[in-house]
C-alpha cells in the first residue's frame, strides 16, 4: 500500500495505491487489510481530493441496490465476497467506485484475463471521494491489444471484400471500391471499439420512439439526395407519415411517470440532506437543467468575474476585438513566378499517402462516411495500402 499526497492550487490530492488479497485468502487477512486501509484514510484531511485505486481483486457486479451512492449500475459480472467487502468499505467511507458509473464497451472494463483466456473479470477499480463524484468525467481501460485487434479485423474484412470484387462483375468500380472501404472500416471499428450511444436529451422518451425518429431522419436524407421529382414526392409522403407517427408516439410516452419518479427521488434526497441533488432534480423537472458548468471568466488583468453582467460585458469585449480587426495597411506585393514548378501528375505513391494520413488532425468531426481520422491513423501503412488502389482508379 502506497500513499501519495500532492499539493494543488485550490485543494490537495491524496492517492492511495493498494493491492489486497485474493478472494480465496483467509478472512482474518482480508479484515486486517481493510483495517489498515481505513487507518490510511482516517489520516487524510477531509477536504482533500481522495483517490483509492489498484488491483482490488473484487468483482462488484452491476446491482447497486441499497448502494446507489457508492456505485453505479454499469459494472460487469456478479458480485462475490471480496466485492461485498469493497462495496461496504466504500459505503462506510463515502467513496464512489468509478468503473461502474459510465457506459463503456466491455473491452474497456475487463481488467483481468485468466491464463486459459476463457474468463475475464473487472477486478481493478478506481475510487474517489463522494463529494468529488461529479468531477469524474470517465473511467476507461486502455488495452494495447485493441489496436492490434483492429488491424487484424480490418485486414481480414478488406481481404474478403477484395475477393468479392474479383468474383463479381463491376460496372461502377470507383463507387464500389469506396463503399467497400467504408464498410470495412465501419464494421471493424464496431467489432473492436463498440458503438457509443447518444445521450437522450429527454430521458422520458422511450427507445422505440428514438428509433422512429432515426428512421424519419434517414427518410429526410434520402429525400434530399433524390434527383427525380417522382422520388422526391414519394419520400416527402413517407417523411410526412413518419412525422405523424413520431408525434403519436411522443404523446403516448410515460412523461408523467418520469416526472413522478423524479419527484420521489427529490423527496428521498431532501430527506438525506443532499440539497445539491434536490436543486438539480428541480431544474430537470422545470426544463432548465443543461448539465455541466461554464468555466471561469476573467478580465484582461486576470481578475475572476462572478457577476453575470460583467461576464457578458467581457464576452462582448472579446468578440468585438476578435471580429473587428483593421485591414492591413501594407498591401502585399506578390511577385509573379519566374519558373514553373515541376509537379508530378502521376497517381499518389504509398509514402505520400502515409505522410498525408499522419498529418491529419485528430478529434475532428467525421464526414458523410462517419469515419474519424483516428481510424486511419491507427495504422497509416495499412491505410495507404487500402486507399492507393482507389486513388489509382480515380486518377
Amino acid at each position: 500500500m502506497v500513499t501519495l499526497r500532492l499539493k494543488g492550487r485550490h485543494t490537495n490530492t491524496s492517492i492511495i495505491q493498494c493491492y489486497p488479497l485474493t478472494n480465496d485468502s483467509e478472512d482474518e487477512s482480508k479484515d486486517y487489510f481493510y483495517e489498515q486501509l481505513e487507518r490510511e484514510l482516517t489520516g487524510i484531511p477531509r477536504h482533500d481530493l481522495i483517490v483509492v485505486m489498484g488491483d482490488l481483486n473484487a468483482k462488484v457486479g452491476e446491482d447497486n441496490t441499497n448502494y446507489w451512492t457508492t456505485m453505479g449500475q454499469l459494472g460487469t459480472g456478479t458480485i462475490h465476497e471480496n466485492g461485498e467487502r469493497l462495496v461496504d468499505f466504500c459505503a462506510l467511507n463515502n467513496l464512489v467506485i468509478g468503473g461502474t458509473l459510465f457506459p463503456k464497451s466491455t473491452i474497456h472494463k475487463l481488467t483481468w484475463n485468466s491464463p486459459n483466456g476463457r474468463n475475464k473479470h473487472q477486478i481493478d477499480h478506481p475510487m474517489i471521494g463522494g463529494m468529488w463524484r461529479r468531477s469524474v468525467q470517465g473511467v476507461k481501460l486502455s488495452d494495447g491489444n485493441v489496436r492490434s485487434a483492429f488491424r487484424l479485423e480490418l485486414k481480414n474484412r478488406f481481404q474478403a471484400l477484395q475477393d468479392l470484387e474479383e468474383t463479381t462483375p463491376n460496372t461502377d468500380e470507383v463507387n464500389t471500391q469506396g463503399k467497400h472501404i467504408v464498410e470495412a472500416y465501419t464494421e471493424s471499428s464496431k467489432t473492436c471499439f463498440g458503438v457509443k450511444e447518444k445521450n437522450a436529451s429527454k430521458e422520458w422518451i422511450q427507445q422505440g420512439t428514438w428509433n422512429t425518429i432515426e428512421e424519419r431522419r434517414k427518410i429526410k436524407k434520402r429525400q434530399l439526395a433524390a434527383k427525380s421529382i417522382r422520388l422526391q414526392e414519394k419520400y416527402a409522403e413517407d417523411c410526412k407519415e413518419a412525422c405523424q407517427k413520431v408525434k403519436r408516439l411522443v404523446k403516448k410516452t410515460h412523461k408523467r411517470e418520469a416526472m413522478e419518479k423524479l419527484a420521489t427521488e427529490a423527496e428521498e434526497t431532501a430527506a438525506k440532506g443532499e440539497q445539491g441533488n434536490v436543486y438539480k432534480i428541480t431544474r430537470i423537472i422545470c426544463g432548465k437543467y443543461h448539465g455541466g458548468t461554464s468555466g471561469p471568466i476573467k478580465d484582461k488583468a486576470g481578475k475572476l468575474l462572478t457577476i453575470e453582467k460583467e461576464q457578458e460585458a467581457r464576452w462582448t469585449e472579446h468578440f468585438r476585438e476578435v471580429l473587428n480587426q483593421h485591414p492591413p495597411e501594407d498591401t502585399p506585393d506578390i511577385q509573379e513566378a519566374t519558373l514553373d514548378l515541376d509537379i508530378s501528375s502521376d497517381p499518389p505513391q504509398k509514402h505520400e499517402i502515409v505522410k498525408a494520413v499522419k498529418s491529419l488532425k485528430s478529434r475532428k468531426s467525421p464526414g458523410m462516411d462517419n469515419l474519424n481520422t483516428e481510424l486511419f491513423k491507427v495504422d497509416s501503412e495499412l491505410t495507404a495500402a487500402i486507399l492507393q488502389p482507389l486513388f489509382k482508379t480515380i486518377w
